[in-house]
């Protein structure tokens, strides 16, 4: 990048200058890289792939209990990780879908 730049000794105000220029470009670069890494990392959050049982609750208003008894019969997937239960993302669309079909059956029968 820059092959053969050569400053003497006697230019110091343009090395100065240089490594001054250097150091705010660098900066520039490191707030650029940091806009870039947090988007990606709020990106990710907003994309979550599974939900623990806590977070379905809060979404769905179904209690835990609840939850761990449709585990339990086989009508909800769940994966673990270690002793974590958690819902794919995918389960937890299927559960919600099934969910707003049964309200919209219901009100429609009243």
């Amino acid at each position: 990048m820059f092959k053969g730049l050569y400053i003497s000794m006697k230019d110091t105000k343009l090395f100065e200058a240089f490594l001054t220029f250097l150091e705010e470009w660098d900066a520039q670069k490191k707030i650029e890289w940091k806009k870039e890494i947090s988007a990606e990392l709020e990106s990710a959050q907003l994309q979550k792939i599974f939900y623990n049982l806590e977070e379905v609750a809060h979404i769905t208003g179904i209690k835990v209990g609840a939850l761990k008894g449709r585990i339990k019969r086989k009508t909800l997937f769940c994966v673990y990780d270690s002793t974590v239960i958690l819902i794919p993302k995918e389960e937890l669309t299927r559960l919600i879908d099934k969910l707003n079909k049964q309200y919209k059956r219901k009100n429609e029968g009243i």
